[in-house]
């Protein structure tokens, strides 16, 4: 009868933020990526060692994980990779039991929070930029503010003097 291994595909926001591939091995030997759809590896009943991996822009490889899972017969064990926060940082494997209404759930959990946390950090990169441009602006209105003061000074008090 045999066992599945199902790859949870990667979500459309973490791709557009992580951007690389993402391979997975099954034993020593690779297998697949991750695509946008979920991958499914039957084997049969056993012991298997999984490495995933992602590719990086730099051209390396990181954020390996590694986990081993032992399948029975009819076991469709659902295989997650969440990637690493730096480069130089392990990824995570998280394994759990697949079906189809998880995998989506997980999926556009996945999607949401990424999108708010990007969402969260434009806004606050947007409103640094503005209490920079405020300070810098106060900043030259002190300036000319300072020098004009000066030049009154100088036309009224010290001029006359001179």
């Amino acid at each position: 009868m045999g066992a599945r291994l199902s790859f949870l595909r990667r979500a459309e926001a973490e791709v557009r933020i992580h951007g690389g591939e993402v391979y997975y091995d099954i034993n020593g030997r690779n297998v697949g990526k991750l695509l946008n759809v979920d991958s499914y590896v039957d084997l049969p009943a056993g012991t298997y060692q999984i490495r995933m991996y992602q590719s990086h822009q730099s051209g390396s490889l990181i954020g390996f994980a590694e986990a081993t899972v032992t399948l029975q017969d009819g076991d469709d064990v659902m295989v997650r990779y969440a990637p690493p926060v730096t480069v130089t940082q392990p990824g995570n494997i998280i394994l759990s039991d697949y079906s189809v209404s998880t995998a989506n759930g997980i999926i556009a959990d996945m999607n949401r929070q990424i999108n708010t946390n990007t969402e969260r950090e434009q806004k606050a990169a947007e409103t640094s930029q503005r209490n920079t441009k405020k300070i810098v602006t106060w900043i030259v209105i002190g300036a000319v503010v300072t020098g004009i003061l000066w030049g009154l000074v100088y036309v009224w008090i010290l001029w006359p003097i001179l």
